[in-house]
């Protein structure tokens, strides 16, 4: 509450359900301010060097870039569960999907990087790491 954080409460855990793994990179983006100030006060060489990480910008930024397509994962994981899905509604949502997945490689290869949202709010806030992340993140996986 003192640091202005939108969450008062810490909770330790090691294990995480895997659907709301996805969620986890983006709470990471949300709390690294907090997060870098408990572990600036690191006693061990791991709590130093995950400092360094999270003031990283290129590291938030491959953070970011995760979670939003971990989020687009957890979408349609989410959508194929219910009550006896239907095996052609399945077969529909993962056609859709892989469809999704050749438009963002498209847009990728353009350096669109709207279809991202957390790393766009990201690249808007810091735009001078967006040209490292375009070169260390998204060429390499152009397809060029």
């Amino acid at each position: 509450e003192k640091m202005g954080a939108g969450f008062t409460v810490l909770l330790f855990h090691t294990e995480v359900h895997w659907i709301l793994l996805g969620k986890v990179p983006n709470r990471v983006i949300q709390l690294r301010e907090e997060i870098a100030l408990f572990l600036e006060i690191g006693c061990t060489e791991k709590e130093n060097q995950l400092h360094e990480k999270i003031q990283d910008e290129l590291f938030v930024m491959k953070v970011a870039y995760l979670g939003d397509l971990f989020a687009e994962v957890n979408s349609l994981s989410l959508s194929l569960q219910g009550n006896l899905p239907i095996l052609h509604t399945a077969h529909d949502k993962m056609t859709a999907f892989r469809r999704k997945i050749h438009l963002y490689q498209r847009r990728v290869q353009d350096e669109d990087t709207t279809i991202f949202p957390e790393m766009t709010n990201l690249l808007d806030a810091t735009p001078d790491a967006e040209c490292h992340f375009h070169e260390e993140i998204l060429n390499p996986h152009s397809g060029n």
